[in-house]
């Protein structure tokens, strides 16, 4: 069973060669970006010196490299289908303001949760 999906997947990869990279690469480049945001997380918890408006300034810079070169990329590839998806600007606002909004309701849950904690209660946890 095993073995028999296993050659389903390389006839799958030899017969798409074009998809199945776009697929690989695209997890990779997700894999990459999510350990580098763990470190990032990581390193700005050590420092607790996450203020919003440096976060809301990194965001932009990021979405300003990232989204054309997204666009770039997905455009030759989209229009390779019969049934093709019209990808807009409104649709690289509404990831920005969605990954902003999930940012800042970490943040906040972060500070609510930190306001709200009784010390002696935390030192006493260990």
């Amino acid at each position: 069973m095993i073995q028999h999906n296993i050659e389903l997947a390389w006839m799958h990869l030899k017969k798409y060669r074009l998809q199945s990279l776009v697929c690989i690469v695209s997890l990779a480049v997700g894999f990459a970006c999510f350990a580098l945001a763990m470190l990032w997380i990581r390193y700005e918890r050590t420092y607790d010196k996450c203020i919003l408006s440096e976060l809301t300034l990194r965001k932009l810079m990021a979405a300003v490299v990232a989204f054309p070169i997204g666009y770039i990329c997905m455009k030759p590839w989209v229009e390779q289908y019969v049934i093709q998806v019209v990808i807009s600007w409104w649709l690289y606002v509404g990831i920005f303001l969605a990954n902003a909004l999930l940012v800042i309701l970490c943040i906040g849950w972060r500070v609510w949760k930190t306001v709200n904690a009784h010390p002696a209660e935390e030192i006493s946890k260990g």
